[in-house]
């Protein structure tokens, strides 16, 4: 099951699926972070099949609905003082409250909840333990940018980084439950990775407290959590990445995981588009290739393939690698452009074509700029790192290599500081 899958049947089991009622539509409020989570796996279409018919913020003035709610939040005393003042008159803004913690609640707000006068009104009050991102099947994020910027830093420059530590150990214990693992944990040896574990682990045998059989079962082995910090591979991230998907956030103008091209056509970079899913993580020299197969196989089933197929008697068609050309190319090699075409010529099928014309722009448009310098970039990066050439001869003096390509106008203020950068790491 994917990240993507787990997080939305946590939702359906625990909060959609048990209060949906037949011909009863209730309010959905979310704090900031519950709508994070929520929407990576919902849009608002999908929760109204459960009966949700609305969707507010918890942090603005609401107007009374004669509707139950359902309630979605950190169990933060801001957030919990919030919810609270709906159910605070006589007159309270909803007539019964279903209450769904992201984390465990510490037994202060609970107190503070069981004192208050809208603990009358809650029918509900359940922990969900769900606070991470699941951005793609097997890719998350916790999202903790302070977190991760103090992490390396001794305690001694960080006041509350016990505090940050233990709220990133909780929501590693969120995925781990969200996933029914119980994995042994093993990290590269740092002080800050050692306490880390060392709460990540208590948190899970806490959870495992109120459920034994977490992470047990005949049909798995037991997984393994593995922590690391960025000293294990500092230079990675400075090198471009050929893959499609790193390779469009890297080159291209992306606002929100959502690239826009033509006539405002935008792509969301996180989409489940079948195709994109396919080649998102390819090679681009392998993109290339596959994306021109994909829209043979895509004309053929639309019965449109003659006239393609005859073009391409002599050649097994794709892209010109040779020249990294996008156009059409010789001896019956298919471009993006003629393939576009092709496309645009089955409008009963736009629909469903939409998929490959975003494929064939994200793709160009990537190519375009690799072929304004950035192919030089790659491979002068990758004989820093490697300390030879693609021929096996020795980087001798990688100084008077980098000055040679500042000598270049395409080299950007960014590209000149990561092949700095590079260089000091290699050193």
């Amino acid at each position: 099951m994917s990240l993507q899958s787990a997080v939305m049947y946590a939702f359906r089991k625990h909060v959609f699926q048990p209060l949906y009622q037949p011909g009863s539509w209730k309010i959905l409020i979310m704090d900031e972070r519950a709508t994070r989570v929520v929407s990576s796996v919902y849009k608002m279409h999908d929760i109204t099949e459960f009966g949700i018919t609305l969707v507010e913020s918890l942090y603005k003035v609401r107007r009374p609905f004669n509707m139950e709610a359902i309630y979605i939040m950190y169990p933060h005393r801001r957030e919990v003082d919030l919810f609270l003042r709906d159910f605070s008159s006589e007159m309270p803004t909803y007539p019964a409250a279903h209450v769904f913690f992201l984390l465990p609640c510490p037994r202060d707000v609970l107190n503070v909840i069981a004192a208050s006068r809208g603990m009358q009104y809650v029918k509900t009050l359940e922990q969900l333990d769900l606070d991470f991102i699941p951005i793609e099947s097997c890719l998350f994020s916790l999202e903790c940018q302070e977190t991760g910027q103090t992490y390396s830093l001794p305690a001694r420059l960080v006041p509350d980084k016990k505090t940050q530590l233990e709220q990133l150990a909780e929501q590693l214990a969120t995925v781990c439950v969200t996933l029914d693992e119980y994995p042994r944990i093993f990290y590269r040896k740092d002080e800050t990775n050692l306490e880390l574990a060392q709460m990540t682990l208590a948190k899970l045998d806490a959870c495992r407290e109120s459920n034994p059989s977490m992470g047990q079962g005949t049909h798995k082995d037991r997984s393994i959590l593995l922590i690391l910090d960025r000293g294990f591979d500092p230079i990675t991230p400075l090198l471009h990445e050929l893959t499609l998907q790193a390779m469009s956030y890297d080159l291209l103008t992306v606002v929100d995981n959502v690239y826009t091209y033509g006539n405002n056509q935008k792509v969301d970079l996180t989409g489940q588009d079948t195709l994109w899913k396919e080649l998102k993580h390819m090679h681009i020299a392998d993109v290339t290739k596959t994306l021109p197969q994909r829209v043979r196989e895509f004309a053929d089933s639309k019965k449109q393939f003659a006239s393609l197929q005859s073009r391409e008697s002599s050649s097994e068609g794709g892209f010109d690698n040779k020249a990294a050309s996008l156009e059409p190319g010789e001896k019956g090699t298919l471009g993006l452009r003629e393939l576009s075409n092709i496309i645009k010529r089955m409008p009963q099928y736009q629909s469903e074509a939409s998929s490959y014309t975003a494929a064939y722009n994200i793709t160009e448009a990537c190519m375009n700029v690799f072929r304004q310098g950035v192919d030089k970039l790659c491979g002068l990066e990758q004989d820093l790192v490697m300390g030879q050439t693609a021929e096996g001869e020795p980087v001798r003096d990688p100084m008077r290599c980098l000055s040679d390509m500042f000598r270049y106008d395409f080299t950007s203020v960014d590209d000149r500081l990561r092949l700095l950068m590079i260089f000091v790491l290699i050193k």
